[in-house]
């Protein structure tokens, strides 16, 4: 059985968490036993419900451990790299409080990881409108290790990758500095990607 590591990094989200970790416990692959999952929620001392919302989700939750860390952090990239330095999964994500999982990403990702040599995939660049929809969906064209070196995927140049649609092997942590990722502010995703993209090619799930 495969084990997911997701982690939430999180902060006053009451408005948007129950969405987010209800997608995420709805896998189908958690309830058809082909997944387990490693669920780490980092929460900044949240003065709102966010931590007893996450704990009501989890309630009735069986198919996986949920680890919740409420304190007060530097920002979002310092509590994601909390959550990924206690990550025990072999597929690795983070999803934030607003974003959703489909009810069968799981289940894709496996499907990928298995059938190629897979160590770092995305997909469909999707958004939602507030009431779950979905209001716009593009298959990316396919990215380049060297444009991630040099910065290009800024959604200036060239269109940024979608951290809500990526997921990695966790033998990739081997090559974050995590002192490093948690002294970003606004381009962490940018430093991870340039870690990634420095040991294996991003590879697109196109279905």
């Amino acid at each position: 059985m495969i084990q997911f590591t997701i982690v939430t990094p999180c902060y006053n989200a009451e408005q948007y968490i129950e969405e987010t970790v209800r997608s995420i416990f709805a896998q189908k692959a958690l309830h058809t036993g082909r997944a387990s999952l490693q669920y780490i929620v980092v929460d900044g001392k949240s003065s709102d419900r966010t931590v007893a919302l996450v704990e009501e989700c989890a309630r009735d939750f069986a198919h996986g451990t949920l680890q919740i860390i409420s304190e007060r952090d530097g920002g979002m990239y310092e509590a994601l790299a909390k959550g990924l330095t206690l990550a025990t999964g072999q597929i690795c994500a983070y999803l934030n409080a607003g974003d959703l999982y489909s009810p069968h990403a799981f289940d894709i990702v496996i499907d990928v990881f298995e059938a190629h040599a897979v160590k770092w995939l995305t997909g469909f660049r999707t958004v939602y409108n507030e009431d779950g929809q979905i209001v716009f969906c593009q298959l990316p064209f396919p990215y380049r290790s060297r444009l991630f070196q040099v910065g290009l995927y800024d959604n200036r140049t060239l269109p940024h990758l979608q951290q809500e649609s990526t997921f990695w092997n966790s033998e990739l942590h081997q090559f974050i500095d995590f002192d490093s990722l948690s002294g970003f502010k606004y381009a962490g995703d940018y430093y991870l990607w340039t870690c990634f993209s420095s040991h294996t090619e991003l590879k697109i799930a196109e279905a």
